[in-house]
Protein backbone atom coordinates (compact mmCIF):
# COMPACT_ATOMS: atom_id res chain seq x y z
CA UNK A 1 0.00 0.00 0.00
CA UNK A 2 0.94 3.29 -0.92
CA UNK A 3 -0.52 6.31 -0.17
CA UNK A 4 -0.17 10.19 -0.63
CA UNK A 5 -1.87 13.36 0.51
CA UNK A 6 -4.62 14.60 -2.53
CA UNK A 7 -4.79 18.73 -1.94
CA UNK A 8 -6.54 18.65 -5.61
CA UNK A 9 -9.40 16.63 -4.20
CA UNK A 10 -9.68 18.72 -0.95
CA UNK A 11 -10.62 21.20 -3.06
CA UNK A 12 -12.84 19.05 -5.41
CA UNK A 13 -15.54 18.82 -1.85
CA UNK A 14 -14.46 22.17 -0.53
CA UNK A 15 -16.43 23.01 -3.60
CA UNK A 16 -19.18 21.44 -3.27
CA UNK A 17 -19.69 22.57 -0.35
CA UNK A 18 -19.14 26.56 -1.64
CA UNK A 19 -21.74 25.45 -4.39
CA UNK A 20 -24.46 23.90 -1.75
CA UNK A 21 -24.03 27.28 0.32
CA UNK A 22 -24.30 29.65 -2.09
CA UNK A 23 -27.47 27.89 -3.88
CA UNK A 24 -25.66 26.08 -6.93
CA UNK A 25 -25.76 22.51 -5.58
CA UNK A 26 -29.14 20.77 -3.48
CA UNK A 27 -27.78 18.76 -0.36
CA UNK A 28 -29.43 15.17 -0.46
CA UNK A 29 -31.64 14.40 2.24
CA UNK A 30 -30.11 13.22 5.30
CA UNK A 31 -31.80 9.58 5.64
CA UNK A 32 -30.66 6.15 6.56
CA UNK A 33 -32.46 3.41 5.02
CA UNK A 34 -33.07 0.49 8.00
CA UNK A 35 -31.07 -2.81 7.30
CA UNK A 36 -32.68 -6.31 7.65
CA UNK A 37 -30.46 -9.42 8.19
CA UNK A 38 -28.81 -9.18 4.85
CA UNK A 39 -24.84 -9.18 5.77
CA UNK A 40 -23.10 -6.20 5.29
CA UNK A 41 -19.01 -5.52 4.97
CA UNK A 42 -18.89 -2.89 7.93
CA UNK A 43 -20.26 -6.43 10.18
CA UNK A 44 -16.91 -8.07 9.34
CA UNK A 45 -14.69 -5.29 11.11
CA UNK A 46 -14.65 -4.89 15.30
CA UNK A 47 -16.10 -7.52 17.35
CA UNK A 48 -18.76 -10.55 15.85
CA UNK A 49 -20.79 -10.58 18.50
CA UNK A 50 -23.16 -7.21 17.86
CA UNK A 51 -23.97 -9.04 14.08
CA UNK A 52 -24.73 -12.41 15.99
CA UNK A 53 -26.82 -11.31 18.51
CA UNK A 54 -28.97 -9.09 15.65
CA UNK A 55 -29.51 -12.30 14.00
CA UNK A 56 -30.24 -14.20 17.16
CA UNK A 57 -32.06 -12.56 19.59
CA UNK A 58 -35.68 -10.88 20.05
CA UNK A 59 -34.39 -7.98 21.71
CA UNK A 60 -34.39 -4.31 19.96
CA UNK A 61 -31.59 -2.42 21.82
CA UNK A 62 -31.77 1.15 22.67
CA UNK A 63 -28.83 3.23 21.46
CA UNK A 64 -27.54 6.02 24.13
CA UNK A 65 -28.22 9.45 22.80
CA UNK A 66 -24.39 10.32 22.60
CA UNK A 67 -24.31 7.94 19.57
CA UNK A 68 -27.11 9.03 18.08
CA UNK A 69 -25.66 12.46 18.21
CA UNK A 70 -21.87 11.29 16.73
CA UNK A 71 -23.70 9.65 14.08
CA UNK A 72 -26.11 12.56 12.90
CA UNK A 73 -22.83 14.71 12.93
CA UNK A 74 -20.73 12.04 10.93
CA UNK A 75 -23.75 11.40 8.63
CA UNK A 76 -24.42 14.87 7.78
CA UNK A 77 -21.32 16.28 6.46
CA UNK A 78 -21.12 12.96 4.10
CA UNK A 79 -24.78 14.16 2.74
CA UNK A 80 -23.62 17.44 2.95
CA UNK A 81 -20.72 16.97 0.08
CA UNK A 82 -21.58 13.63 -1.35
CA UNK A 83 -24.13 11.76 -3.25
CA UNK A 84 -24.04 8.38 -1.97
CA UNK A 85 -23.55 5.32 -4.73
CA UNK A 86 -26.45 3.00 -4.93
CA UNK A 87 -26.17 0.15 -3.05
CA UNK A 88 -23.92 -3.02 -4.57
CA UNK A 89 -23.34 -6.24 -3.22
CA UNK A 90 -20.55 -9.24 -3.95
CA UNK A 91 -20.31 -12.71 -2.64
CA UNK A 92 -23.31 -12.01 -0.49
CA UNK A 93 -22.07 -8.94 1.31
CA UNK A 94 -23.78 -5.58 0.83
CA UNK A 95 -22.24 -2.44 0.86
CA UNK A 96 -22.39 1.15 0.33
CA UNK A 97 -19.89 3.29 -1.00
CA UNK A 98 -19.97 7.36 -0.15
CA UNK A 99 -18.97 8.78 -3.28
CA UNK A 100 -17.27 8.70 -6.53
CA UNK A 101 -14.94 11.74 -7.02
CA UNK A 102 -14.84 13.98 -9.74
CA UNK A 103 -11.74 11.99 -11.00
CA UNK A 104 -13.94 9.05 -11.32
CA UNK A 105 -12.42 7.41 -8.66
CA UNK A 106 -14.49 6.03 -5.27
CA UNK A 107 -13.91 8.15 -2.17
CA UNK A 108 -14.64 7.43 1.68
CA UNK A 109 -16.26 11.00 3.55
CA UNK A 110 -15.07 10.78 6.88
CA UNK A 111 -15.05 13.32 10.00
CA UNK A 112 -12.96 13.26 13.23
CA UNK A 113 -12.15 15.22 16.28
CA UNK A 114 -8.37 14.06 15.76
CA UNK A 115 -6.16 17.38 15.02
CA UNK A 116 -5.28 17.39 11.17
CA UNK A 117 -1.58 18.57 11.63
CA UNK A 118 -0.16 15.70 12.36
CA UNK A 119 -3.45 13.33 11.11
CA UNK A 120 -1.81 10.09 9.32
CA UNK A 121 -4.91 7.89 8.25
CA UNK A 122 -3.17 4.50 8.31
CA UNK A 123 -1.85 5.46 11.85
CA UNK A 124 -5.03 7.13 13.58
CA UNK A 125 -7.57 5.23 11.72
CA UNK A 126 -6.44 1.78 10.17
CA UNK A 127 -10.20 0.73 10.67
CA UNK A 128 -11.00 2.83 7.33
CA UNK A 129 -8.21 2.07 5.86
CA UNK A 130 -9.34 -2.11 6.12
CA UNK A 131 -12.66 -0.95 5.27
CA UNK A 132 -11.58 1.17 2.00
CA UNK A 133 -10.10 -2.59 0.91
CA UNK A 134 -13.28 -4.39 0.71
CA UNK A 135 -15.16 -0.74 -1.14
CA UNK A 136 -11.36 -1.26 -3.42
CA UNK A 137 -12.77 -5.04 -4.46
CA UNK A 138 -16.62 -4.52 -4.53
CA UNK A 139 -16.12 -1.55 -7.42
CA UNK A 140 -12.98 -3.21 -9.17
CA UNK A 141 -10.32 -0.42 -8.22
CA UNK A 142 -6.86 -0.29 -6.39
CA UNK A 143 -7.09 3.14 -5.77
CA UNK A 144 -9.43 5.09 -3.41
CA UNK A 145 -9.48 8.71 -2.10
CA UNK A 146 -10.53 9.89 2.14
CA UNK A 147 -11.39 12.78 2.18
CA UNK A 148 -11.51 14.30 5.58
CA UNK A 149 -13.20 16.90 7.16
CA UNK A 150 -11.11 18.34 10.88
CA UNK A 151 -14.32 19.46 12.82
CA UNK A 152 -12.17 20.92 15.26
CA UNK A 153 -8.99 21.65 12.78
CA UNK A 154 -5.76 21.20 14.25
CA UNK A 155 -6.92 22.80 17.95
CA UNK A 156 -6.04 19.09 19.34
CA UNK A 157 -2.47 19.47 18.21
CA UNK A 158 -1.67 22.22 20.09
CA UNK A 159 -2.34 19.55 23.48
CA UNK A 160 1.02 19.65 25.22
CA UNK A 161 0.44 15.75 25.46
CA UNK A 162 -0.16 15.93 21.42
CA UNK A 163 3.12 18.14 21.42
CA UNK A 164 5.61 15.58 22.75
CA UNK A 165 3.69 13.02 21.05
CA UNK A 166 4.51 14.41 17.94
CA UNK A 167 8.04 14.44 18.67
CA UNK A 168 7.99 18.08 19.91
CA UNK A 169 6.75 19.54 16.75
CA UNK A 170 4.09 22.66 17.10
CA UNK A 171 1.63 23.35 15.03
CA UNK A 172 2.13 26.09 12.32
CA UNK A 173 -1.38 28.03 13.02
CA UNK A 174 -4.09 27.94 14.81
CA UNK A 175 -6.84 26.40 12.55
CA UNK A 176 -10.78 25.58 14.32
CA UNK A 177 -11.64 23.41 10.88
CA UNK A 178 -10.07 21.95 8.31
CA UNK A 179 -10.54 19.45 4.81
CA UNK A 180 -7.97 17.30 4.29
CA UNK A 181 -7.53 14.12 1.62
CA UNK A 182 -5.18 11.39 0.56
CA UNK A 183 -5.54 8.98 -2.11
CA UNK A 184 -4.86 5.00 -1.36
CA UNK A 185 -3.16 2.66 -3.80
CA UNK A 186 -3.31 -0.96 -2.99
CA UNK A 187 -1.64 -4.00 -4.19
CA UNK A 188 -4.34 -5.93 -5.46
CA UNK A 189 -2.85 -8.85 -3.21
CA UNK A 190 -3.67 -6.88 -0.68
CA UNK A 191 -7.44 -6.09 -1.69
CA UNK A 192 -7.98 -9.99 -2.02
CA UNK A 193 -6.46 -11.49 1.02
CA UNK A 194 -9.43 -8.50 2.95
CA UNK A 195 -11.73 -9.89 1.30
CA UNK A 196 -11.01 -13.33 1.89
CA UNK A 197 -10.57 -12.37 5.30
CA UNK A 198 -14.22 -10.97 5.16
CA UNK A 199 -15.65 -14.44 3.98
CA UNK A 200 -13.91 -16.67 6.32
CA UNK A 201 -15.77 -14.12 8.87
CA UNK A 202 -18.78 -14.25 7.70
CA UNK A 203 -19.09 -17.60 7.57
CA UNK A 204 -18.03 -17.56 11.13
CA UNK A 205 -20.77 -15.76 11.80
CA UNK A 206 -23.30 -17.30 9.44
CA UNK A 207 -22.40 -20.89 11.15
CA UNK A 208 -22.76 -19.26 14.49
CA UNK A 209 -26.23 -18.12 13.65
CA UNK A 210 -27.32 -21.58 12.13
CA UNK A 211 -26.01 -22.97 15.35
CA UNK A 212 -27.80 -20.53 17.93
CA UNK A 213 -23.69 -20.80 19.98
CA UNK A 214 -22.44 -17.48 20.01
CA UNK A 215 -18.87 -17.28 18.74
CA UNK A 216 -16.19 -18.31 20.46
CA UNK A 217 -14.55 -15.99 22.59
CA UNK A 218 -10.75 -16.06 20.49
CA UNK A 219 -12.18 -14.72 17.62
CA UNK A 220 -14.28 -12.07 19.37
CA UNK A 221 -11.16 -11.07 21.60
CA UNK A 222 -8.85 -11.10 18.00
CA UNK A 223 -11.30 -8.64 16.12
CA UNK A 224 -12.72 -6.48 19.15
CA UNK A 225 -11.49 -2.94 19.57
CA UNK A 226 -11.40 -1.27 22.73
CA UNK A 227 -13.88 1.17 22.24
CA UNK A 228 -16.88 -0.84 20.55
CA UNK A 229 -18.43 -2.42 24.41
CA UNK A 230 -19.26 1.02 25.73
CA UNK A 231 -20.94 2.02 22.82
CA UNK A 232 -22.49 -1.61 21.83
CA UNK A 233 -26.04 -2.24 21.21
CA UNK A 234 -26.27 -5.25 23.17
CA UNK A 235 -23.93 -4.66 26.42
CA UNK A 236 -26.70 -5.47 28.40
CA UNK A 237 -26.60 -8.47 27.82
CA UNK A 238 -23.30 -9.89 26.94
CA UNK A 239 -19.70 -8.92 27.80
CA UNK A 240 -16.13 -10.20 27.94
CA UNK A 241 -15.15 -10.77 31.51
CA UNK A 242 -11.04 -9.82 32.44
CA UNK A 243 -10.10 -13.47 32.04
CA UNK A 244 -11.25 -12.87 28.43
CA UNK A 245 -14.24 -15.82 28.72
CA UNK A 246 -17.00 -14.85 27.14
CA UNK A 247 -20.15 -14.36 29.49
CA UNK A 248 -23.92 -14.02 28.59
CA UNK A 249 -26.33 -12.31 30.81
CA UNK A 250 -29.52 -13.75 31.61
CA UNK A 251 -31.96 -11.32 29.13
Amino acid sequence: MKYYENPKVAQDYIDRIVDMMEGRREMPPVSYPPRGKEYHLSEFQGCPLQPYFKRTVNYQPQKDRESYLYFVCGRIIERAIAKECPSGELDGIHFTIDDTAPDGIPAEIKSTRWGSEFFDPPKHQPYWIERIKGYCKARGTTKYHVVVLFSHGNTGDFFPWAIKKNGGKKPAAWKNVEMRAWTFEFEQAEIDDFWSECLRRRDVLEAAVEKGEPIESGEVLSRRMDWECKHCDYRGMCHLSGQGELVQAIS
